[in-house]
């Protein structure tokens, strides 16, 4: 099973909107304040990013599958749809 991860930062309104649709599409995810977590702020500009929410899908090794910046229904829908798919 993939694993989901958003990173987020306090006060951000685009993370509380990622976080309430994977909540609303009964997705389960961890949580990473990276303000709390140098090495998380340092993780998602490895990937390209500089702000949040990054969202980071891993496989079942750990490797990153996928991820993308910013608050992404259609990412999130095809998500959902995916877990499902593996029901």
């Amino acid at each position: 099973m993939v694993t989901v991860t958003l990173y987020t930062l306090s006060g951000c309104v685009d993370c509380q909107a990622a976080g309430q649709a994977m909540d609303r599409k009964d997705i389960s995810f961890g949580l990473i304040d990276v303000a709390a977590l140098p090495a998380a702020a340092a993780f998602i500009r490895s990937l390209g990013y500089q702000g949040v929410p990054v969202t980071v899908i891993r496989n079942v090794d750990g490797t990153v599958h996928d991820h993308w910046h910013g608050f992404r229904p259609d990412k999130l829908r095809d998500l959902a749809l995916q877990r499902a798919q593996l029901s």
